[in-house]
Protein backbone atom coordinates (compact mmCIF):
# COMPACT_ATOMS: atom_id res chain seq x y z
CA UNK A 1 0.00 0.00 0.00
CA UNK A 2 1.11 3.43 -0.36
CA UNK A 3 2.67 5.68 2.36
CA UNK A 4 0.14 8.10 4.06
CA UNK A 5 0.21 10.75 6.27
CA UNK A 6 -1.27 10.92 9.23
CA UNK A 7 -0.77 14.13 10.45
CA UNK A 8 1.95 17.02 11.15
CA UNK A 9 2.95 18.43 14.33
CA UNK A 10 4.78 21.41 15.35
CA UNK A 11 6.50 21.08 18.62
CA UNK A 12 8.91 23.89 19.83
CA UNK A 13 9.68 23.94 23.93
CA UNK A 14 7.11 24.15 25.96
CA UNK A 15 9.10 27.06 28.13
CA UNK A 16 8.52 29.44 25.65
CA UNK A 17 6.35 28.45 23.20
CA UNK A 18 3.17 27.43 25.32
CA UNK A 19 0.92 30.46 24.91
CA UNK A 20 1.57 30.21 21.25
CA UNK A 21 -0.72 27.22 20.73
CA UNK A 22 -2.15 28.57 17.53
CA UNK A 23 0.93 29.66 15.48
CA UNK A 24 2.52 25.89 16.09
CA UNK A 25 -0.69 25.09 14.65
CA UNK A 26 -1.03 27.22 11.24
CA UNK A 27 2.93 26.03 11.18
CA UNK A 28 1.92 22.67 11.02
CA UNK A 29 -0.45 22.80 8.37
CA UNK A 30 1.61 24.91 6.30
CA UNK A 31 4.63 22.41 6.65
CA UNK A 32 1.84 19.62 5.99
CA UNK A 33 0.37 21.25 3.01
CA UNK A 34 3.91 21.19 1.29
CA UNK A 35 4.24 17.17 1.93
CA UNK A 36 4.19 15.19 -0.73
CA UNK A 37 4.69 11.10 -1.03
CA UNK A 38 7.94 9.99 -2.62
CA UNK A 39 7.48 8.48 -5.71
CA UNK A 40 6.92 4.37 -4.96
CA UNK A 41 6.68 5.11 -1.83
CA UNK A 42 5.65 1.99 0.54
CA UNK A 43 3.59 2.00 3.59
CA UNK A 44 5.63 3.49 6.65
CA UNK A 45 4.42 3.16 10.40
CA UNK A 46 5.94 5.45 12.98
CA UNK A 47 7.30 8.96 13.13
CA UNK A 48 9.79 11.07 11.46
CA UNK A 49 11.24 14.37 13.78
CA UNK A 50 12.65 17.38 11.84
CA UNK A 51 14.42 19.60 13.69
CA UNK A 52 15.74 22.93 12.25
CA UNK A 53 16.06 26.62 13.09
CA UNK A 54 13.70 29.53 11.91
CA UNK A 55 14.46 33.36 12.08
CA UNK A 56 11.79 35.75 13.56
CA UNK A 57 11.27 36.98 10.08
CA UNK A 58 9.55 33.31 9.37
CA UNK A 59 12.72 32.11 7.05
CA UNK A 60 13.62 28.15 7.35
CA UNK A 61 17.79 28.70 8.43
CA UNK A 62 19.28 24.65 8.54
CA UNK A 63 18.24 21.73 9.88
CA UNK A 64 19.28 20.78 13.45
CA UNK A 65 18.78 16.96 14.14
CA UNK A 66 16.44 14.12 12.10
CA UNK A 67 15.18 11.52 13.84
CA UNK A 68 14.16 8.76 11.60
CA UNK A 69 12.40 6.09 13.37
CA UNK A 70 13.51 3.90 10.35
CA UNK A 71 12.36 5.39 7.86
CA UNK A 72 12.70 4.72 4.48
CA UNK A 73 15.68 7.64 3.41
CA UNK A 74 12.94 8.70 0.84
CA UNK A 75 10.63 9.43 2.95
CA UNK A 76 13.01 11.09 5.06
CA UNK A 77 13.88 13.63 2.39
CA UNK A 78 10.11 14.64 1.48
CA UNK A 79 9.53 15.55 5.27
CA UNK A 80 12.85 17.78 5.11
CA UNK A 81 11.64 19.18 1.83
CA UNK A 82 7.94 20.15 3.45
CA UNK A 83 9.95 21.38 5.67
CA UNK A 84 12.05 23.94 3.58
CA UNK A 85 9.32 24.67 1.23
CA UNK A 86 6.82 25.84 3.76
CA UNK A 87 9.35 28.82 4.42
CA UNK A 88 8.58 31.70 4.56
CA UNK A 89 6.43 30.21 7.84
CA UNK A 90 3.35 32.01 9.31
CA UNK A 91 4.38 35.69 10.77
CA UNK A 92 4.90 36.06 14.32
CA UNK A 93 2.71 38.28 16.60
CA UNK A 94 3.83 41.31 18.52
CA UNK A 95 3.48 38.79 21.71
CA UNK A 96 6.24 36.54 20.22
CA UNK A 97 8.75 38.99 19.13
CA UNK A 98 8.67 40.15 22.74
CA UNK A 99 9.34 36.94 24.37
CA UNK A 100 11.35 35.40 22.02
CA UNK A 101 15.04 35.51 21.06
CA UNK A 102 15.59 36.60 16.90
CA UNK A 103 15.92 32.54 16.36
CA UNK A 104 14.40 29.68 17.28
CA UNK A 105 14.75 26.01 17.38
CA UNK A 106 11.59 24.27 16.41
CA UNK A 107 10.72 20.43 15.33
CA UNK A 108 8.09 19.06 13.07
CA UNK A 109 6.70 15.71 13.75
CA UNK A 110 5.56 13.96 10.94
CA UNK A 111 3.13 10.58 11.66
CA UNK A 112 2.29 8.03 9.52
Amino acid sequence: PACQLAGVTALAPPKLWKEFGPYMDALAAQVQQHWAAPPGARSFSGSIAIGFSVTSENVFVQFEHIRTGGAPAALVESCKAAVKAASPYPPWSDAMRLVLSPDQHLMMRFDF
